[in-house]
C-alpha cells in the first residue's frame, strides 16, 4: 500500500502513499462513501473505519493502491494543477487531513465524519504492523532524513523490519524504483512535499506490487 505521510503510506501502503486495496473494498469506500469536493472524492468515513479498511488491504495484498490524505492547501492546489487534481481524483481512497476541509464541505451542504491526519494513520498502521511484522520502506526528506527517521521508529517499534529508508532529492526515479522492488515493502511512507509525492505514486502505482 502506498500513501504520502506528508499530505498520503508503503509496497502495502504508499503517504501521500500507495495502498494495497482490494478492488471490491476499494469501490466501497470510493462510490459508496464518499462525496466530492472541489473535484475530490473525499471519503465519508471515520478514522478508526478508515484504518480497519487499510489494515484489511494490507492483509490481503492483492495489487498497488494510492492513499491520500489532502488537506485544505493542497485541494486548493489542486485547482491550479491538472495533474495534481487528476492524481487526487485516480487515488483508491482519499481522506481529509484537514478541518478546513471539515468545515468547506459543511459549508456546501455535504458531510465528512471528521479529520483523518495521514501522520496519524501511518503512525496507527506501523503499530499494527510492529505486532504483525510488516516491511516498511521510508522514501523521502532531504539526505539522512529517512535514515534517523528509520532510527526514531526503531525504537518505538522494535518488530518493525524497514527494509528501506532513502532521500527524495533523486535523479534517478527508476533506481529507486527497482530498490523498492527488490525490498518488497507491505508499506512504502513518502513524504517529498505536494505535489511531487502525488505524482510520484501515480507514476510508480502499475510498476510495483506493493
Amino acid at each position: 500500500m502506498v500513501t504520502n505521510i506528508a499530505a498520503s503510506i508503503g509496497s502495502r501502503f504508499l503517504a501521500s502513499a500507495i495502498h494495497k486495496f482490494p478492488v471490491s473494498e476499494t469501490a466501497v469506500l470510493r462510490e459508496g462513501e464518499c462525496i466530492r469536493l472541489f473535484g475530490i472524492p473525499l471519503c465519508t468515513v471515520t478514522f478508526e473505519k478508515a484504518l480497519e479498511a487499510a489494515e484489511r488491504m494490507i492483509e490481503r495484498g492483492d495489487g498497488s493502491h494510492v492513499v491520500v490524505t489532502p488537506n485544505t492547501v493542497s485541494l486548493m492546489r489542486s485547482q491550479r494543477n491538472d495533474a495534481l487534481l487528476e492524481a487526487y481524483r485516480r487515488a483508491d481512497m482519499a481522506v481529509a487531513d484537514g478541518i478546513g476541509l471539515v468545515w468547506a464541505a459543511k459549508t456546501l451542504g455535504l458531510s465528512l465524519s471528521e479529520r483523518i491526519p495521514g501522520i496519524a494513520l501511518a503512525e496507527e498502521l506501523l503499530r499494527q504492523g510492529n505486532e504483525r511484522g510488516y516491511r516498511v520502506f521510508l522514501l523521502g526528506g532531504r539526505e539522512g532524513v529517512a535514515v534517523r527517521a528509520k532510527e526514531r521508529l526503531l525504537r518505538r517499534f522494535p518488530n518493525l523490519e524497514i527494509v528501506g529508508a532513502r532521500h527524495g532529492y533523486f535523479e534517478d526515479e527508476g533506481e529507486v524504483i527497482d530498490a523498492i522492488g527488490i525490498a518488497r515493502p507491505d508499506i512504502l511512507l513518502v513524504g517529498m512535499g505536494v505535489p511531487r509525492q502525488e505524482l510520484f505514486m501515480m507514476r510508480i502505482r502499475d510498476q510495483l506490487s506493493v
